[in-house]
């Protein structure tokens, strides 16, 4: 008979077939020497993910939905798969390094008030990324997606949510990156998973906060082997429409947060400002990045252009569904 896992890995996938695979494949020596079970859920993805995924790893317990259900739901699937004291989400688009996920379960079972903790994340190219946030304020969003940001409002919140993005230390934080979460199991029981109706973003720093006010502790565990982390591969395949998921995600962390005139006071003002300020860029692209590109900062210029596209694309199919958000 198998050994009893300690751990069940969740890979979810969206049409990312090669980094699936490469995710899966550096799972074993990221627990090791740790017994994992390793749960893959395919997200109906059209470019053969659910079929190489059966065909290269048969050891992996392969989950195929039906539609795209996105993050929170997807990886509810995984749910009556698990196995061991502890789980770990991990995206499809990381490969965690040897050791790093073992580390953070040790972390885990020294530290048994922390419920949640995260290993370091770093790009391909070695420079670390952001892990850990802090938890947004009304006054953070509304300096980091309004007009109020050029008056100053919110300057001070929104560094302080920021920096927290940065710690360098292990302990204590507000939330960790879903990207590569290890949680609790009996702590994921209790709080019944990531909320399914969030449709994509911010699911991750809503478990966090969740996971804190029943008690378990949030943790950065600073000194694991880190995951390599390619960056949004299933939401560059979104393109633009990843926009209208995140505002709502936004939108629905602050409705739980806070009480229910305020929340009113704050939605109609980062609606408002939501709105006002993708025009502002839509309108003053065509000069900013003639400006940049005159200047040799022809990156900085497309990007300028991209970003008016984008909030174009936004205004044009989903602002009824924003406004109503």
């Amino acid at each position: 008979m198998a050994a009893p896992a300690d751990l069940t890995v969740v890979v979810l996938s969206w049409n990312t077939r090669a980094l699936t695979l490469r995710a899966l494949a550096a799972v074993p020596a990221a627990c090791a020497p740790f017994v994992a079970r390793v749960v893959c859920v395919d997200n109906a993805s059209a470019d053969g993910s659910a079929d190489a995924v059966a065909a290269e790893h048969p050891d992996v317990v392969l989950v195929r939905n039906a539609t795209n259900l996105g993050f929170a739901r997807g990886n509810a699937a995984a749910l009556p798969h698990v196995e061991g004291r502890a789980v770990v989400f991990l995206n499809s688009d990381t490969e965690a390094g040897p050791g790093a996920l073992a580390h953070v379960l040790r972390y885990l079972d020294a530290h048994p008030e922390v419920g949640v903790a995260s290993p370091p994340l770093v790009g391909t190219d070695g420079a670390p990324q952001r892990a850990v946030w802090g938890f947004p304020t009304a006054a953070a969003l509304l300096h980091q997606y309004t007009p109020l940001a050029w008056l100053h409002v919110g300057r001070r919140a929104s560094r302080r949510q920021r920096d927290e993005g940065f710690a360098a230390t292990t302990g204590p934080v507000d939330a960790v990156a879903g990207a590569a979460m290890v949680v609790r199991r009996d702590v994921l029981e209790r709080l019944r998973g990531f909320d399914p109706l969030y449709p994509f973003y911010v699911e991750d720093v809503d478990l966090c906060w969740r996971a804190a006010r029943a008690g378990a502790a949030v943790h950065f565990v600073a000194d694991a082997p880190a995951v390599v982390h390619h960056g949004g591969a299933s939401a560059s395949i979104a393109g633009g429409e990843t926009r209208l998921p995140l505002l709502q995600g936004i939108l629905r962390f602050q409705r739980k947060r806070m009480a229910p005139a305020a929340y009113a006071a704050f939605a109609v003002a980062f609606k408002t400002g939501v709105v006002a300020r993708s025009l502002w860029e839509i309108v003053r692209a065509p000069v900013a990045a003639a400006a940049r590109a005159a200047r040799g900062r022809t990156a900085r210029a497309r990007r300028t252009l991209d970003v008016a596209r984008a909030r174009v694309h936004f205004l044009e199919r989903d602002l009824r569904a924003f406004l109503r958000a």
